[in-house]
């Protein structure tokens, strides 16, 4: 996704990425993820699934509704919001500047 908008991951303040099952993700997949975002998966990617319940699909607008809720984003700081529907294994995403 950030590839095909020209967005280099290290711009990215915070990655929306709903994950429920991190608890399942492999040591190779875990550092697969670090890698491509370029810091631990809590850093810039947390997941308030104690907080907000997991909603499926929804979650990554529920999660980006609570921080911006919460006052996480700043001004000028680029968001990337991505989600997969796993029944049929469709995703998408979008990356926004907080005005």
């Amino acid at each position: 996704m950030l590839d095909g908008a020209g967005v280099n991951p290290a711009d990215i303040a915070h990655f929306i990425i709903p994950t429920p099952g991190r608890h399942f993700l492999t040591n190779k997949e875990t550092s697969l993820f670090e890698e491509i975002l370029g810091s631990p998966l809590g850093d810039r990617a947390p997941f308030y699934g104690d907080e907000i319940g997991y909603p499926g699909g929804a979650a990554a607008l529920i999660q980006f509704d609570h921080m911006a809720r919460q006052g996480a984003f700043h001004s000028g700081e680029l968001i990337a919001v991505y989600v997969e529907e796993s029944s049929k294994w469709m995703s998408g995403g979008f990356v926004v500047r907080w005005p």
